[in-house]
């Protein structure tokens, strides 16, 4: 079965105020670390005078990697409420930033722990979402004539057609979820006497949004 994850569709922020204290929390699609690193450099330097600028991503379906940062606050109370939040939700390709900025009261380990845990949550409440799934990416080739069997075959696998070419062959580029992958192949093989060519190029991500 395949793994699905939910990422955030676009950046969305929010703020809320405990005690004093600012709270200003950025939810953040991003690809890479590299990527992370570039929104949150931005965000450091647009927030220059904050306290803190505590944070954790998800990155990599295939491999899940992950990182919390509490960047001054006591071990465990910013960056892991942070990453727990999109761990329990499930979110990949997401990281979020929670910027702080001091009011002079100190809240505690579980008062610091209930405010950026928070502070993550209604920032992805407020993101519209996406459904994200590994699969591969095939390449089929057929004769015109069987286009409209060809399309019933992509459907009944919940297949995606990525790109099409259309020379003396029709082409597809076909995303396809893993656990669909032996369904989908073993319907093409059947055909093949039909002049049916099909390659697989390699692992992909399938993204479908959220309504």
């Amino acid at each position: 079965m395949s793994q699905t994850y939910r990422l955030v569709q676009n950046h969305v922020s929010f703020e809320q105020k405990i005690q004093g204290s600012r709270f200003l929390s950025f939810a953040i699609r991003c690809d890479s670390r590299e990527a992370f690193d570039h929104e949150i450099s931005a965000l450091k330097k647009e927030h220059f005078t904050a306290t803190h600028h505590c944070y954790a991503w998800r990155i990599n379906p295939f491999k899940t990697e992950e990182f919390s940062q509490d960047d001054g606050e006591p071990s465990g109370t910013a960056g892991m409420p942070i990453l727990n939040e999109l761990r329990s939700r499930n979110f990949c390709n997401t990281g979020i930033v929670v910027i702080r900025y001091y009011g002079g009261t100190k809240l505690g380990k579980s008062g610091l722990i209930h405010a950026y845990g928070s502070s993550a949550k209604m920032a992805l409440d407020q993101a519209d979402l996406s459904e994200l799934q590994a699969g591969f990416l095939h390449k089929l080739s057929f004769p015109y004539e069987h286009k409209r069997l060809i399309d019933d075959i992509v459907k009944d696998s919940d297949a995606t057609i990525a790109d099409q070419v259309f020379t003396q062959h029709i082409t597809y580029k076909i995303k396809i979820a893993t656990n669909m992958v032996d369904r989908f192949t073993e319907s093409v093989d059947k055909l093949s006497y039909l002049g049916l060519t099909l390659h697989k190029l390699g692992p992909t991500l399938i993204e479908s949004p959220i309504s």
